[in-house]
């Protein structure tokens, strides 16, 4: 004899309300970032990303390597497909080395980065991009 046992919609939503979604580690002050609206092309801003990134590492607290930080921060993302996931990725690689030239992460051992100890990389880069830029005479 076969025999089908249905629970009650009650009882199992009791028991999905007691489970635990599987979601990214939270930040220190227990919000996730806020999304900020996406623009006209259907990006998201770079802003929204570097605060995962520099969150992650934040939350390391020590260095990590730089797949390991792209691939922590990708996790952050709702993807509908596999290569919207990799394209974002690819993103992220250039958002970290940007963050990198700047100054705002240093490069530990080539393959690792972490949060800068002092702000004095930061600053020379700032005050080099503020400088004038002595351009020639016009020639008219």
């Amino acid at each position: 004899m076969i025999a089908a046992f249905v629970e009650p919609e009650l009882v199992a939503s009791a028991r999905y309300a007691k489970m635990m979604p599987a979601t990214p580690i939270l930040p220190v002050n227990g919000r996730p970032p806020q999304v900020e609206p996406k623009r006209r092309s259907g990006q998201e801003s770079t802003e929204f990303w570097t605060d995962i990134i520099l969150e992650s590492l934040r939350i390391e607290n020590g260095p990590m390597a730089i797949t390991t930080l792209v691939n922590a921060a990708a996790k952050w993302g709702d993807f509908n497909r596999r290569v919207d996931r990799e394209q974002r990725k690819v993103q992220l690689f250039k958002i970290v080395g940007g963050l990198i030239r700047t100054g705002m992460l240093d490069r530990v051992a080539r393959n690792f980065v972490v949060l800068p100890a002092s702000d004095e990389r930061r600053k020379a880069y700032l005050k080099r991009a503020a400088a004038p830029v002595d351009l020639p005479a016009p020639r008219v």
